[in-house]
């Protein structure tokens, strides 16, 4: 399905590029690319929605009485319906992935990511106040102030619209409609005001968990990664049909753009030290989780690999050499221990003898950064020992 749309995609992501070198001038092409992904959002809720109507309809037929044959030919039918359903779905969340891209042009990384953990505000078409949240947008593109419809995005989840200010800078806007309760608007008042006061002070108590207090820290170093690295073997698969690169010792790139599951194997089996195991990400089966990391849609610079990627057609694969890391942080008298738990992915025990506490565990979304934004992984080793040697936290986020 998401193939008809192809032109309508590819079309989107080279408009959201073309905008990256001066995108506080890109007014009227902001405003157009919400437009479209308005309506094309519009258009796709509508068709799940009857779906789910035929669904729940065909049930009801399943419910009397029906013979063999023509219960089998239901459930069919019902199979199709959710099929289709998943297809759906899969495109609305291509569409607003390229929402993501946009919020990431105008708005630092670092600040979208705390605002990305909060549940979805469900369908954009059956939400109260959208029309006086395009009435508003749109007085403000008049203007020539640039802003976006939060929901649009997987990652603005606090607050209706997005006003860009330059320089990473924006300010948050809760639209508050005629038919909304006092009480719901002030609840969600609130958690605005939150997420505000931990952007602007790095601290907030209860934002994720009631009683509990967050503060994030600055990275010590400015983050290295390889991306462009990624871009050149993207273009050579699509020459050659795949693409291997050890783009630093234990941390390798595989780009399979012909299925080449030969290729991929030997790949892994030559990767890394003799007797290791990598540790592999798959980045086409989590391209929607929504981690608050940065877009695929402006990692990959090419627009038609990034459809292909979309669709399935490009493979992108990260393996890290566990042993590599490790090796890297026993340096330093410190011991990791691989976890893979919901919360934590990594467990490193402090060994030297002045040392400030004994264990510190590392959640599982700065791991994931390795894999889905392409880190370093000497930087990302560096980053660890800085924060275990020099801090407190039990945590790092």
């Amino acid at each position: 399905m998401i193939g008809f749309y192809k032109s309508t995609l590819i079309d989107l992501f080279t408009k959201v590029q073309a905008i990256q070198n001066e995108p506080m001038r890109a007014v009227e092409q902001c405003y157009e690319i919400q437009q479209v992904l308005i309506k094309k959002i519009f258009y796709v809720e509508k068709r799940i929605q009857a779906c789910k109507l035929l669904i729940s309809n065909l049930k009801s037929q399943i419910a009397s009485r029906q013979t063999k044959e023509k219960a089998q030919e239901i459930k069919l039918k019902i199979n199709q319906l959710y099929q289709k359903i998943d297809e759906y779905k899969h495109l609305l969340n291509t569409l607003k992935s390229i929402g993501d891209a946009l919020a990431f042009t105008y708005i630092s990384s670092w600040d979208i990511k705390p605002m990305a953990f909060k549940e979805s505000a469900g369908f954009l078409s059956g939400k109260k106040g959208l029309q006086e949240e395009r009435r508003i947008l749109k007085v403000l593109f008049d203007k020539k102030i640039i802003a976006m419809l939060n929901d649009l995005t997987h990652t603005l989840r606090y607050g209706d619209i997005s006003i860009f200010l330059g320089d990473g800078l924006f300010k948050l806007i809760e639209v508050k409609s005629g038919s909304q309760k006092e009480k719901k608007h002030l609840k969600q008042s609130e958690k605005l005001q939150k997420i505000e006061t931990y952007l602007d002070t790095d601290v907030v108590d209860s934002l994720y968990a009631e009683g509990v207090k967050m503060a994030r820290v600055n990275c010590h170093s400015i983050e290295e990664h390889h991306r462009d690295l990624l871009n050149d073997l993207i273009n050579q698969a699509l020459k050659s049909g795949f693409a291997y690169h050890e783009v630093e010792p234990g941390l390798a790139y595989i780009v399979d753009d012909a299925r080449s599951l030969d290729k991929i194997k030997e790949s892994i089996q030559t990767f890394g030290k003799t007797g290791s195991v990598p540790i592999l990400c798959m980045l086409n089966s989590a391209k929607y989780l929504n981690g608050g990391y940065y877009p695929f849609i402006l990692t990959i610079k090419n627009p038609n690999a990034a459809y292909a990627f979309f669709v399935g057609e490009i493979i992108l694969m990260v393996a890290i050499d566990f042993n590599v890391l490790a090796d890297k942080l026993a340096s330093h008298n410190l011991i990791v221990e691989y976890l893979n738990k919901p919360d934590y992915a990594l467990k490193i025990t402090n060994t030297n003898v002045d040392k400030k506490f004994d264990q510190i565990y590392i959640a599982n979304h700065f791991f994931g950064r390795l894999a889905f934004e392409f880190l370093s992984l000497d930087w990302f080793a560096e980053e660890i020992i800085y924060r275990v040697l020099s801090k407190t936290a039990d945590e790092i986020e």
